[in-house]
């Protein structure tokens, strides 16, 4: 059964995916941040262009466990800009809105009719919107890589089913998929379903698919080595971090729960494969990115951002579910709108309460970033954008520095700092919800607290310390 909507219903809907999203957008041109990792990836973008180490040697008390690629371009473009934070907001709202127009153009390529299209589109967004706001225009490489890597999907799928990928498409393809890996490393499910799915019905593609691999990944990490040096691999390969089954269970439930309503919504694509063979490279993103988002989440550190490869190719394959060979009563489209309607009160309540919260919380941070500014010397910030914005320096990564910690059980480093005096302040954060990421960077803040004394505490309960 099929109803026809009125010609305006995708305008309405993201109109209201707008309104969702306000305050996200609000923020882009404030200097108030709502995610502790913005001012991390604007010192890395400084770093990456000339003010500091993009990869420091081990025994140091920040580091980097994040390939170069989105640090060289938020950084080029923080230049113009004049605020690497800003430029990186401006970027990951594009890459966004980039990987929504992706998933129009990749359906209709797999054959979708334009409503369909739109309506995987518009899935997505709400997501963004809602479920998955905490990344939304928000200085974090993540959505950079995602874009890359969506944009060989569309080139590696023939236009009609039965025939052979393009060899010079599977080349850019590939190549894609490996400038998407150069911004986040853990980005593999689409590389890994690709993968398979040309190993299945198209064996003859696979094999330029991974001599390209092979040989763009050998030059990107020659370059790698040649520009970085050992370092890089160092500290990407060998950043510590605690891991934990509770924590997968509990951190990706309510990722899982959004997740269900689409696997049902897609199911009938398993019937539909006989027919279209592309269809296949959705279901194996499917059946990769679901499990793997779930075992990521294990990681101490680790948001929700680990789902987002899934919600990519659940938002595609729901909409690919809505082909007219696919007959659904009226009691399956209403469960689904049901569900949809529940991401939409998730976003009118997350929204209101941000909404609210904001003026209060501006203020605060306006506040901590002005006692920072009046500190004569190095600060310590946990919430590294409070310092960026203060004019300091990156000093310490409170969370990588305490997973060190925290199993070598001492930390020689910043015993040295601080007996040194080497610090006019240290700027730390309330409390998290991480219990063991609290346990590791409880130790470099208690380390801190019996050197210095409270200055000034914001109405968020942060703490200015300053030598006793």
């Amino acid at each position: 059964m099929t109803t026809k909507l009125p010609r305006w219903w995708p305008f309405a809907a993201l109109a209201v995916i707008v309104a969702l999203a306000a305050s996200r957008l609000w923020l882009l041109p404030l200097h108030y941040s709502s995610d502790h990792n913005e001012g991390w990836n604007a010192f890395q973008a400084l770093r990456a262009m000339g003010q500091g180490p993009l990869y420091p040697p081990s025994d140091a008390l920040t580091g980097n466990n994040y390939p170069p690629l989105s640090f060289l371009i938020v950084g080029a473009l923080g230049r113009l800009l004049g605020d690497e934070i800003i430029a990186g907001r401006l970027i990951a709202l594009a890459a966004v809105m980039g990987v929504a127009a992706l998933i129009v153009v990749t359906l209709r390529r797999l054959g979708s009719g334009r409503e369909a299209a739109w309506g995987g589109a518009l899935v997505f967004l709400l997501l963004n919107a809602t479920l998955l706001r905490k990344y939304l225009a928000v200085d974090d490489p993540q959505w950079l890589g995602h874009l890359l890597m969506t944009v060989a999907l569309p080139l590696l799928l023939p236009a009609h089913p039965g025939e052979e990928p393009a060899r010079g498409r599977v080349i850019l393809a590939a190549l894609l998929m490996l400038a998407g890996g150069l911004v986040k490393q853990n980005l593999v499910a689409w590389p890994i379903a690709a993968t398979a799915w040309l190993a299945l019905h198209h064996r003859r593609a696979l094999i330029l698919w991974l001599a390209t691999a092979v040989i763009g990944g050998g030059a990107a990490l020659l370059a790698c080595w040649w520009a970085y040096g050992p370092d890089l691999f160092r500290d990407m390969m060998g950043a510590a971090r605690d891991y934990s089954l509770g924590r997968m269970a509990y951190r990706s439930l309510p990722a899982v729960a959004a997740m269900l309503p689409l696997m049902w919504w897609a199911w009938p694509l398993v019937k539909l494969r006989h027919d279209d063979r592309r269809i296949d490279l959705i279901l194996i993103a499917i059946g990769v990115a679901v499990p793997l988002g779930i075992i990521q989440r294990s990681g101490a550190g680790v948001d929700i951002n680990a789902h987002f490869e899934a919600f990519i190719a659940l938002s595609m394959g729901a909409a690919l579910a809505l082909s007219p060979n696919v007959q659904r009563g009226r009691a399956a489209t209403a469960t689904m709108a049901a569900c949809l309607a529940i991401l939409v009160i998730v976003g009118v309540i997350a929204e209101a309460r941000e909404m609210s919260q904001l003026p209060r919380r501006r203020a605060a941070s306006d506040a901590m970033i002005g006692h920072i500014a009046a500190t004569p010397g190095p600060v310590a910030c946990e919430i590294q954008a409070l310092c960026y914005w203060a004019g300091k320096s990156f000093e310490l990564d409170y969370f990588l520095y305490g997973q060190r910690v925290q199993q070598a059980g001492a930390s020689p480093a910043l015993d040295r700092i601080i007996r040194q005096r080497r610090w006019a302040g240290a700027m730390i954060a309330p409390n998290g919800a991480d219990n063991a990421a609290e346990r590791a960077r409880g130790r470099v803040v208690s380390r801190i607290t019996q050197e210095m004394r409270p200055l000034f505490v914001d109405s968020d309960g942060r703490r200015l310390m300053v030598p006793r």
